[in-house]
């Protein structure tokens, strides 16, 4: 059974009478989109499981703050959801001890100094075989297209063509950023869709929930919630893999981009 059949199944008994068409749409298809997000994940070898990388802020759920009351009331709120006394939620037990290792080091300021140094300093949050597997992706995917235009290039440049139709077909074969720009998103656009889907599916539950009151209206993804939180989470640690990995090899291609421009413009 996929981690949302239970909403789909009460959605199906409650005939959506009182839901918004989109919200219902999106919680009919969060089984699909589960199994499709971590297919991706399992093709770029992330391992979902892994929560070690996960930042002390996002097990907070909160951005990168120095304010200690936003940290504590963070904390505070987490542990209402998660406390293993009260929460029932799948994994509570897990989430809760999470949370308060989070807590007990961004509480104190050494700690928080000595622990922010080290994160900053980009570890990746994936793993280094998921890391490796992204960036020889994205630099196939990108080669394939360098491939691609410079034969259509070649094709165009045969012909007789005035001085200033060269300029502008070498300044459109040159246009790297762009070519990288179709690359990666070919290469990561299906697992950032999923997780941006998965973040939304999140924050509707929530709204849900909210709005249910004493539960007399809405659907609650209930044991599942605490599942879902986790993989929000981890599509934050692949959108900081994703961004590293495409400036790591925005840099590598920008050399080899760099001696070819100046072979070809200084051909004309």
């Amino acid at each position: 059974m996929g981690v949302f059949d239970t909403v789909a199944a009460r959605l199906r008994e409650i005939g959506g009478a009182r839901l918004d068409a989109k919200i219902k749409r999106l919680l009919e298809e969060s089984s699909e989109l589960d199994a499709k997000f971590r297919a991706e994940a399992k093709r770029f070898k992330i391992d979902l499981k892994n929560t070690a990388s996960r930042s002390y802020y996002e097990v907070l759920g909160i951005p990168y703050t120095n304010d200690r009351k936003t940290i504590r009331a963070a904390y505070l709120e987490m542990m209402k959801r998660y406390h293993p006394d009260v929460s029932r939620e799948k994994g509570a037990k897990e989430i809760s001890e999470m949370i308060n290792e989070a807590y007990s080091t961004l509480k104190d300021s050494s700690l928080k100094q000595e622990y922010d140094a080290a994160y900053s300093r980009g570890s990746s949050k994936i793993g280094a075989e998921a890391t490796r597997e992204m960036s020889e992706s994205l630099l196939r995917k990108y080669m394939e297209f360098r491939e691609r235009d410079f034969a259509e290039f070649r094709k165009r440049v045969a012909v007789p063509l005035e001085r200033d139709e060269i300029r502008t077909a070498i300044d459109e074969v040159l246009d790297w950023r762009g070519r990288f720009s179709k690359a990666s998103g070919l290469t990561f656009g299906r697992i950032t869709d999923y997780g941006r889907r998965l973040r939304r599916l999140e924050r509707l539950n929530k709204a849900l929930v909210k709005r249910g009151g004493n539960g007399s209206f809405g659907v609650r993804l209930g044991d599942n919630a605490a599942e879902l939180a986790l993989l929000v989470q981890a599509y934050g640690d692949i959108e900081k893999g994703i961004s590293a990995v495409e400036d790591s090899t925005m840099k590598k291609i920008s050399i080899d981009e760099a001696r070819i421009s100046r072979e070809l413009r200084n051909a004309i």
